[in-house]
């Protein structure tokens, strides 16, 4: 496009395919400076494709960039504010470059009830892609100290983006979030990179389900979290819960948040579900600062963080909030006891006394762990340093580290997408989760035959019993459907349709990884109606009861609500249950196993909405399935977690 071309009021910008012909047509390449995008439905939609250098024949990114460029929709939209998607739509692509660009939505919030209906600005779909800063500088000094950062505004998700079959990542660094439901939102995608950027917290507009946050990383492993600042976006309503960065089941590997900022928010930190390994790894928090929360972290019950936060070596070196209101402002943690290494001067006073360990430790110095070039690749140094580092390690942490350090490094490459190498560390790693990233590459790479032979492999190389096996039993079946539609060039529409019910049990299972998959699959051919519900740690001030606004005859605002809180929960939980079918004359809520045997029945009076209170003492420890049921049909089926 030339340089300040306005794309305005289509039903699609830009398609980088024939939409007669999606599959045999795509791979086009759209490099646009200073172009804006107004008021389409969608402005710019990639189609799945995968590039190819002409010379050496090597996997390549698409090479599609956008500079200086503006995507908005305003109250001038040519359609119901309803038909918007979002700004751009990426599936199965690699290589998207997006630098010093805006994305808005400005339609006024009296178009809404819940700020869930506001769209996205980007959805990525098992595509890579970068969003980053412009260099403002006159000339080309080096290293640059102007920039003009990325923006999103306005949205439900300024960035949503989900894997289901790929081990595609993406890098957001200098962008601005404000005004949106979630800032960025991640969905089983590893190695994700957000460092240098300002997400405010929170927006005029109630959420359906969820407090508002400003980063979430679900079922994701990995991750590189650094030097960004979360704040309040506004103080519209102090009733309204905050929450900075959420990360919901990384599971057992090292992970951490390192060297953010947190202020004024109701929860800076906070976890769900298992983010803990054996000999003291998982989850740890690192040279945060926070000022002026209610909570600097929340762990609630039925989560879980590593044993260890820091060392006796290297202090965890947070920098808690200076006038706690709140007798656990500073650590709050329902659920195993932590060890929280702390330098002179830093030790937390306000946490909770039966499951955090204050112990006295050396200065952590902080220093950026932020790779030297600024688009997050590593140099060449830093690549033999890893190497080294995990050559030299002396425990599995430091040795999974420095592996997902440089598997993001290979992942990013769009020059060269060296997958080959992103196997051999994902090998070298030694874990049950990266034998199916190893999988997932080879269906990403279309090799149905080399991604049947590495599932099949699975239980010869690892012993499973339990959980572990639970979790590969899903993974394969997910994944044998997968490996059939590349055989026989299936679409995600295909396998969705051809495998509703399958689909649909895998997603309701829990938060396995083909679980979080599949719940990723429905959303991106059904729409969204999967979405991770928070749970916040139990009291009152934390309870978030659903919004009692007046339904509004929209799609999203009709559909039946039920939800349980708290959850976990260890005696007795509430249930919220909203928009019944007017006819409706006969309703339940069934809590049964995950065999589906039921367990409970609770009958529901006349009124279409309301909330009920039941008593699970008689229930173990453990994972059940709420339903709400009216005249015999199944409208909304949940999870609930019983920890005693």
């Amino acid at each position: 496009m030339t340089r300040g071309a306005i794309v305005e009021n289509a039903v699609v910008g830009v398609s980088l395919y024939d939409p007669e012909n999606p599959q045999s047509s795509a791979g086009g390449i759209l490099t646009v400076n200073d172009g804006e995008f107004r008021n389409n439905t969608i402005a710019v939609n990639f189609a799945p494709y995968q590039n190819f250098s002409w010379s050496s024949g090597i996997p390549i990114g698409n090479r599609s960039s956008f500079r200086n460029c503006r995507f908005v929709v305003d109250d001038e939209f040519p359609g119901d504010v309803s038909d918007f998607q979002e700004h751009v739509t990426m599936r199965r692509v690699t290589g998207i470059d997006f630098h010093g660009c805006t994305f808005r939505n400005n339609f006024e919030n009296g178009n809404f009830t819940y700020a869930d209906e506001r769209r996205f600005g980007i959805v990525a779909i098992d595509s890579d892609f970068s969003v980053s800063a412009l260099c403002a500088d006159i000339g080309t000094p080096a290293p640059c100290l102007n920039f003009q950062n990325s923006e999103f505004s306005g949205f439900s998700m300024g960035i949503l983006a989900f894997n289901t079959s790929t081990v595609n990542t993406f890098r957001v660094n200098r962008t601005d979030f404000s005004d949106n439901y979630v800032g960025i939102a991640a969905s089983r995608i590893d190695n994700i990179s957000v460092t240098r950027c300002t997400l405010r917290v929170g927006t005029a507009l109630p959420g359906l389900y969820n407090p508002y946050q400003g980063l979430r990383i679900y079922n994701g492993t990995g991750f590189k979290v650094e030097e960004n600042h979360f704040e309040v976006y506004d103080f519209f309503d102090p009733g309204k819960l905050r929450v900075g960065s959420v990360v919901i089941h990384s599971k057992f590997e090292p992970n951490e948040i390192y060297k953010n900022t947190y202020h004024n928010l109701d929860h800076g930190n906070l976890v769900n579900s298992v983010n803990r390994g054996g000999l003291g790894v998982g989850l740890e928090y690192l040279c945060n600062g926070n000022q002026d929360n209610v909570f600097d972290f929340s762990v609630p019950l039925g989560a879980s963080i590593a044993l260890n936060q820091g060392t006796q070596s290297s202090a965890a070196e947070n920098v808690f909030t200076a006038m706690p209101t709140q007798n656990e402002t500073h650590f709050q943690n329902q659920g195993p006891v932590i060890n929280y290494f702390h330098s002179s001067g830093n030790a937390p006073t306000n946490f909770t006394i039966s499951t955090v360990t204050p112990i006295a430790a050396n200065q952590n110095s902080c220093i950026s762990k932020l790779p030297g070039d600024d688009d997050g690749k590593l140099t060449d140094d830093e690549r033999d340093d890893f190497i080294n580092d995990y050559s030299n390690g002396s425990n599995q942490k430091e040795k999974i580290y420095a592996a997902n350090m440089l598997i993001r490094d290979y992942v990013i490459d769009t020059t060269n997408q060296d997958l080959d190498s992103v196997r051999l560390w994902l090998s070298n790693k030694n874990q049950l989760i990266a034998h199916f990233a190893i999988t997932d590459s080879w269906l990403q790479a279309s090799d149905a035959t080399a991604a049947q032979q590495v599932l099949n492999d699975i239980p010869n190389q690892f012993v499973l019993t339990g959980e572990e096996l639970t979790e590969y039993n899903h993974f394969s079946t997910l994944k044998n459907i997968q490996i059939n539609a590349v055989q026989t060039g299936k679409t995600d529409a295909q396998i969705v349709s051809e495998n509703q019910t399958t689909l649909t049990q895998l997603a309701q299972a829990g938060n396995y990884y083909a679980s979080v998959q599949a719940q990723n699959l429905l959303n991106s051919v059904n729409g969204f109606t999967y979405e991770p519900i928070l749970v916040l740690p139990t009291g009152s001030q934390n309870i978030i009861a659903p919004p009692n606004e007046p339904v509004v005859e929209t799609e999203i605002r009709d559909k039946p609500v039920l939800q349980a809180v708290p959850n976990p929960t260890q005696n007795e939980t509430v249930f919220y249950f909203r928009n019944l079918p007017e006819t409706t004359e006969n309703a339940e809520i069934r809590i049964s196993d995950l065999n589906g045997k039921v367990l409970s029945s609770i009958i529901l009076t006349a009124e279409k909405s309301g909330m009920v209170r039941w008593n699970a003492e008689k229930l173990g420890e453990g994972v059940y399935i709420y339903s709400l049921f009216a005249d015999g049909k199944i409208l909304k089926t949940n999870r609930l977690v019983i920890v005693k």
